[in-house]
């Protein structure tokens, strides 16, 4: 379990970063994360002694520091899926008029690698480099649908499992297992809340799974629209594990 006060380190370093180097004042991070002042300050303090954030000034706020910029620059695993992902989605997002994103599993978390918004049409949410979501996000019910059964065993008393669909409240381990490997076989999971339909697809490289795909529309669209979309999203799922090929393997 991580220690609380790692949490809010944690939580106020991906804040910093998610601004992409708009400088952040403490009043900010305090109303965002609901972290008390006193504690923010002080870890604030500290990450800018060790490096993680710079403070530019007291009126203009915290960004990055060169120790943060260092740790993601040495990051050559998900680099080389950014460098390869990211272009693709750039190019097919707007062709396509689809709302993309590439994301990946860390422990409990969805983690983002990429992604593009549409033009138009439903737009993501990419704020935040992670999300504790799996059992929320067609991503990360995707994700899940590729985890291994003694590692889904640990993750389930660690994430909230919400009781909405495709879950129910009192869900059984055999009905979780039968909704991920239904997803699995499928190759494709779909869903509808809020007005929208969120689809996903698996992103594989030497046989294993990389990363999933994922893209929205609006449920509204007549079911053939909504279909020619799922397709589109398919392909280029299916575009980007084979520009992967075999380039992770060593890594």
């Amino acid at each position: 379990m991580v220690i609380k006060v790692l949490e809010k380190v944690f939580a106020i370093l991906e804040f910093v970063a998610s601004r992409q180097g708009r400088p952040v004042l403490p009043a900010e991070i305090v109303q965002a994360l609901d972290i008390n002042q006193t504690t923010c300050i002080r870890l604030l303090k500290d990450l800018v002694e060790n490096g993680y954030l710079s403070q530019i000034s007291r009126t203009r706020g915290y960004v990055t520091g060169p120790t943060a910029v260092w740790i993601g620059k040495n990051s050559l695993f998900q680099s080389q899926r950014h460098s390869i992902c990211e272009p693709i989605l750039r190019d097919a997002a707007p062709r396509e008029n689809i709302s993309m994103l590439v994301a990946v599993r860390h422990g409990k978390y969805r983690v983002l690698i990429c992604g593009c918004n549409a033009p138009t049409g439903v737009q993501l949410n990419m704020s935040l480099p992670r999300f504790p979501d799996l059992f929320c996000s067609a991503t990360g019910i995707m994700l899940l649908a590729h985890t291994p059964a003694e590692e889904l065993t640990r993750l389930i008393p660690e994430t909230v499992i919400p009781e909405t669909p495709p879950w129910h409240a009192g869900i059984t381990r055999a009905e979780i297992d039968l909704k991920l490997y239904t997803v699995r076989t499928s190759g494709e999971f779909r869903h509808q809340a809020f007005g929208v339909e969120a689809c996903a697809a698996p992103i594989f490289s030497a046989g294993k799974l990389q990363a999933a795909l994922g893209g929205a529309w609006r449920a509204a669209l007549p079911a053939a629209q909504r279909d020619e979309l799922a397709g589109k999203l398919r392909a280029v799922a299916a575009t980007i594990s084979a520009s992967l090929g075999d380039g992770l393997r060593h890594i």
